[in-house]
């Protein structure tokens, strides 16, 4: 008997929107930051923080807000920390 073909995990944000791989999003820890998704786990998406270090974190997709990419480039613009 065949078993029953199993859907990929597609995570989705707190309101609800879908989230891909090079999705920009805003999350929190100690502090707003935004990222870019460079990959999706079963349970959690692993996110490339934009900074001068970069640094990635694990982080539940349900607690990420996705950006869309022209309040990326405002936030790039604007800032003087990148």
């Amino acid at each position: 008997m065949n078993k029953p073909e199993k859907l990929p995990h597609i995570p989705k944000d707190l309101f609800d929107r879908e989230i891909q791989i090079d999705d920009f999003v805003a999350y929190a820890s100690n502090s707003l930051y935004i990222g870019k998704v460079i990959k999706i786990t079963p349970k959690m998406i692993r996110v490339k923080q934009l900074s001068k270090w970069g640094s990635e974190k694990l982080v539940y997709s349900q607690d990420c807000i996705k950006v869309r990419e022209e309040e990326i480039t405002m936030y790039l613009l604007k800032s003087k920390r990148t």
